[in-house]
């Protein structure tokens, strides 16, 4: 079990052109920060982070979300990062970064 799960879904979309939910329509704390990661080079991403309200992570009670995009522009994720403490956040395994 993991208490107060949170999330961040790194992207080069803008605000406008992706969603974000969780399934079932689940409340949650987050929203989206535009530059909120820098890569080597200065490259920025945008961050939609996603906190469930009121849960935790068990395997009866997963964290599932949806993204979709509005309009044309495909989602382009870069990665998903999961937050170990305070200050520290770690990738989830499976999720794969270009080079950038």
């Amino acid at each position: 079990m993991e208490p107060n799960p949170s999330f961040a879904f790194v992207t080069h979309n803008s605000e406008a052109e992706i969603s974000w939910e969780l399934k079932n329509k689940q409340p949650f704390v987050g929203g989206y920060s535009k530059d909120a990661f820098t890569f080597d080079g200065g490259i920025t991403a945008h961050g939609i982070f996603i906190r469930p309200m009121g849960g935790a992570l068990t395997p009866s009670h997963p964290f599932r979300v949806i993204l979709a995009k509005r309009g044309e522009k495909p989602i382009f994720l870069i990665a998903v990062f999961h937050q170990k403490t305070e200050t520290e956040w770690i990738p989830v395994p499976g999720v794969f970064l270009p080079r950038m």
